[in-house]
């Protein structure tokens, strides 16, 4: 039900309407809105859903997410951790806990939550940049290097991460591959 069209939410919102104690419904309804920056609808349809279900993890995720979009990070933490209180190994809530910890700059707190989304989900291509930028801005050049190296692994069309890739490479005299790497980040940007 994920990636609803916006043209699908009436059929929806009739599904609703007719099982309102279907938490998979109000999952599927709190996307449309989400993805159409309408958080304050998602929040409420989450919230249903999580109501229904209470260990329906990715609800307390999209949640967190739709909270963080308005600015509640207090609250979007909080959902987060009830997200990995039933799933230890949910990448995707360590991933967003971690992106919202660097928000509020809480640097080791988001480099222990990407590194453990990575230990989880090797091929987390986000969560490997994001660990790249934070290893280059404290001048950890190895660890930024290989963190952005595996973002392009994962995702050779990852434009940002062949440029900051370039950056690293520059940063330590290696120009030959730097030139390369920006010229796969002009490509990949569709330049």
């Amino acid at each position: 039900l994920l990636g609803m069209s916006p043209e699908e939410l009436p059929h929806y919102r009739e599904a609703l309407r007719l099982k309102p104690n279907d938490d998979a419904v109000h999952f599927s309804v709190a996307n449309v809105p989400g993805d159409l920056g309408n958080f304050d609808e998602a929040i409420e349809e989450y919230r249903e859903a999580i109501r229904i279900d209470p260990a329906l993890v990715n609800a307390y995720v999209n949640l967190g997410n739709a909270l963080a979009s308005r600015g509640l990070l207090d609250a979007a933490i909080e959902m987060y951790q009830q997200a990995i209180q039933i799933d230890p190994e949910h990448a995707g809530a360590y991933f967003h806990l971690g992106n919202v910890f660097h928000t509020k700059d809480w640097v080791p707190e988001a480099i222990a939550c990407w590194e453990h989304t990575i230990s989880v989900n090797p091929d987390h291509g986000r969560a490997h940049f994001n660990l790249g930028s934070s290893f280059y801005n404290q001048g950890d050049l190895e660890k930024a290097t290989h963190h952005y190296r595996e973002a392009v692994r994962v995702n050779p069309e990852y434009a940002d991460a062949h440029h900051y890739l370039a950056d690293v490479l520059s940063d330590q005299g290696l120009v030959e591959e730097a030139i390369a790497e920006y010229k796969k980040a002009i490509r990949a940007d569709g330049h």
